[in-house]
């Protein structure tokens, strides 16, 4: 990184750094960004050769699975999340009506969050026709997350209506 006094007509060099990027570093940092727990500006960099080579080890890249643990967990691209409660949990029988809104507003708010953090452009989310108490829930929350620009609740040739579309 090199830094000019632009004070003087020669632009004489004031200060220089050599920069060594760790991948592991990195990735960690850029999925800090992408998850909105880091914040980050932007500099503009030159980068030139130095005429230095450097030696690079040859890696055995063996066929050696890498547990989930082990590696960076993937965030996956959720197109749809159906909000019936058999598709939510085993053992609903038992649930007041208050319960399984409460389980199914969770499962919704996890998947708004999920989309936002893929940069996702849209999400469907099924509710069902019923009695719309569920569909009301979920407008009153997607009117206060400020990451969704508009939401569509209509007639949809593979839901009929009972799916909102919200858009990031």
């Amino acid at each position: 990184m090199k830094f000019y006094d632009h004070h003087r007509q020669d632009a004489r060099l004031v200060f220089q750094q050599e920069i060594r990027v760790r991948p592991k570093r990195l990735f960690e940092h850029i999925l800090g960004i992408q998850n909105g727990e880091l914040a980050y500006f932007q500099i503009p960099i030159d980068i030139r050769d130095t005429g230095q080579e450097e030696k690079v080890q040859a890696l055995d890249i063996g066929a050696k699975k890498i547990s989930q643990s082990q590696g960076y967990k993937s965030s996956k691209i959720i197109e749809e999340i159906d909000l019936h409660i058999e598709r939510l949990q085993e053992n609903y029988a038992h649930l007041s009506n208050a319960e399984i809104v409460q389980i199914q507003i969770a499962a919704c708010e996890q998947a708004i969050d999920q989309a936002i953090r893929n940069g996702q452009m849209s999400l469907t989310i099924i509710h069902g026709v019923g009695k719309g108490v569920l569909k009301e829930e979920i407008h009153k929350l997607l009117k206060s997350v400020p990451e969704v620009r508009y939401f569509i609740s209509d007639w949809m040739p593979k839901y009929g209506l009972g799916a909102t579309q919200v858009f990031f």
